[in-house]
């Protein structure tokens, strides 16, 4: 119940939990201190005490469900695992809590003697009692009825807390979440449902259970079983479950056809949080199935705020006279927020499809569009743009004047606003006499073609295995003199272009130029089918840019692409000797967003590094112009 509570500001000050799954994941997503035992034991309450601090004090538990489950063997207290119910009002005793809140499955409303422990608790400790039964899917498609209890000294107000209303919003899976997202290869993989699962989904001697899920549909009860009906439970209270319980009983479970493969499975941890209304930041340390297991362990957060909105409503009309909190606002808040992420962050096959993204540059007169045909994040956007607007300015991307996360996925048919800022505190370029490289002097510190080439290959690949986006064209490190000649081959430039066919994305070329290396960046503009060059140069030498002005014409020409100018990039400073080689390498992995920023001494060592890798058969080297060229 907890994140539900923190969504309202509500402070953790220790979790006790027995599964070592769960505290695993506690620990992944809160600070508060976790505490892995048994409530029913002393040594466990020794440890919690100290921890607990001062003020309002408030318990809250789900008690398991089994004993009193429909799908169980509806034993009530007389199931072992439902003396956590004892264990839980005993503590809250002990610790003399001034709330208790308790959530158990709707069914448990119908044994008596779990009924008779609650109120009897609640005589002997001078406590008002009230309990709810509202079922979810009356606000989010998925069902999950739930009995609620809440627990309060005499003296505090008695709230008598209403059944939500039923929302005309929120009515089917396709208004929450799209149902053809695209996961990890090997989470997809391991969500598969093997044989044995579709044998006995598609069985009706197993149960006629709704198995895919639609569009138009509410989804059926998580149950913790989910993804591990014919295996051991990872969380260790149950072995796999047989096949004679499983036919009278009915194998629960559902799933989805996998856009990527094709095959059914079982829902991503992240879907199962979409429909346990769990918040999308929330971690799951776990393989993706045991993920699914526990999320059926946690108490609805969509419901849990609606109890607890109502509880902080009271208690600060108690104590203060006044609260700003308004139950249904906050339900409809956390709803937006669910919805809004799904749709904008998951990856869909349509992301893979072209498409037009509309742009609009604050105070430009018109919008221009871009073609993706990948999914493209607003943080690529961000990257894109601040490598247009230069040093000392960073770039903000909104819609309807909220700025977006720079994981959203870019859309059609939404207006991107681009706010291009200057930063009020810019680190300049040091001021400096210019700094010469080793030039062609020392051999023995300056890298080699061949030894560039490895490692731009390198980045290339390690690109494309972070991204789905196009792949970089890059050439061999060639020398200007090379290029320039007054007619490269035939061959050479069709096996260039053949290779363009395939390798789509933006073009570098680390090229010699008077015993200097330098990148050179093409980027591919869809509006005006031509290409924009960007100039690296560590040294920034005014002399070198006629001769990459010249360099980026020619490889235009002879990609057969319309030259759409050339510009200085924001570089990294050269500040030792011989290392303009591994500098042009380092802006070649900032562009490939394989590398943030990089100090000269890192630059140093990077350097360093790279020539223990040097090996026969480079012919060309350089290190920057030295002091008698």
């Amino acid at each position: 119940m907890l994140i539900g509570s923190q969504m309202l500001g509500m402070n953790t000050a220790v979790f006790v939990e027995k599964s070592p799954m769960a505290c695993q994941t506690l620990k992944a997503n809160f600070a508060s201190p976790v505490v892995q035992g048994d409530i029913s034991e002393v040594a466990t309450l020794k440890q919690v005490h100290p921890l607990l601090g001062s003020g309002y004090l408030q318990m809250t538990g789900g008690f398991p469900c089994q004993g009193f489950s429909r799908q169980g063997d509806c034993l009530g207290m007389e199931d072992l695992r439902s003396h956590s119910l004892n264990a839980i009002l005993s503590s809250a005793w002990f610790f003399q809590v001034d709330e208790v809140l308790l959530e158990c499955v709707a069914n448990v409303i119908h044994f008596r003697d779990a009924m008779t422990c609650i109120e009897q608790f609640a005589k002997n400790d001078n406590m008002n009692s009230h309990h709810l039964i509202f079922d979810l899917q009356d606000q989010w498609p998925a069902r999950r009825n739930r009995f609620w209890c809440r627990l309060t000294r005499q003296g505090l107000p008695v709230v008598h807390i209403p059944r939500w209303p039923t929302s005309s919003r929120f009515c089917s899976l396709g208004s929450i979440m799209p149902l053809d997202a695209m996961w990890d290869k090997s989470a997809e993989l391991n969500l598969a449902w093997h044989a044995s699962e579709l044998t006995m989904y598609m069985d009706p001697s197993y149960g006629a259970d709704q198995r895919l899920l639609q569009s138009g549909d509410k989804a059926p009860t998580a149950l913790h079983s989910w993804g591990h009906v014919n295996r051991p439970c990872p969380c260790g209270c149950r072995q796999a479950l047989s096949m004679a319980r499983l036919r009278d009983g009915g194998a629960r479970g559902f799933g989805l056809i996998s856009s990527r493969y094709g095959c059914y499975r079982h829902l991503h941890p992240e879907e199962g949080a979409m429909l346990c209304t769990v918040p999308p930041s929330y971690v799951f340390p776990l393989e993706p199935r045991a993920a699914l297991t526990l999320l059926r362990q946690i108490a609805a957060p969509l419901q849990v705020l609606w109890m607890q909105a109502h509880a902080l409503q009271s208690l600060q009309q108690h104590y203060w006279g006044q609260t700003c909190i308004s139950p249904m606002r906050v339900i409809e808040h956390m709803q937006n927020y669910l919805v809004a992420h799904a749709f904008m962050r998951w990856i869909t096959p349509t992301m893979y499809q072209p498409r037009q993204v509309t742009l609009h540059i604050e105070g430009a007169d018109n919008a221009h569009s871009i073609r993706i045909t990948s999914p493209t994040t607003v943080r690529e956007l961000l990257h894109a743009e601040r490598q247009l607007a230069g040093w000392g300015h960073y770039v903000i991307v909104m819609v309807n004047g909220q700025r977006l996360h720079p994981d959203v996925q870019l859309q059609p048919g939404i207006l991107y606003e681009i706010r291009i800022c200057t930063s009020k505190q810019v680190k300049p370029f040091p001021s400096m006499e210019p700094i010469w490289g080793g030039g062609l002097n020392h051999d023995g510190c300056l890298l080699g073609d061949r030894l560039l080439w490895t490692f731009m290959q390198f980045l290339v690949s390690s690109r494309n295995m972070e991204t789905h986006a196009a792949t970089p064209f890059a050439l061999y490190p060639f020398s200007v003199d090379q290029l320039l000649q007054p007619a490269i081959h035939a061959s050479v430039t069709a096996s260039w272009r053949l290779r363009r066919t395939q390798e789509t994305g933006d073009i570098y070329v680390i090229c010699e130029c008077h015993g200097h290396w330098i990148l050179l960046r093409g980027i591919w503009t869809s509006p005006h089918q031509g290409l924009q060059w960007i100039l690296y140069d560590g040294l920034r030498l005014d002399h070198a840019l006629p001769w990459m002005y010249k360099v980026s014409r020619t490889l235009s020409k002879d990609l057969h692409c319309r030259f759409l100018g050339m510009r200085v990039g924001c570089s990294i400073p050269q500040l030792c000797t011989h290392t303009c080689s591994t500098i042009a390498l380092a802006h070649m992995a900032q562009c490939l967003q394989l590398l943030d920023a990089v100090s000269p001494h890192e630059i140093s060592e990077l350097h360093n590094w790279l020539l223990t890798f040097q090996s026969e058969g480079s012919e060309l080297f350089a290190g920057g112009p030295d002091n008698c060229q």
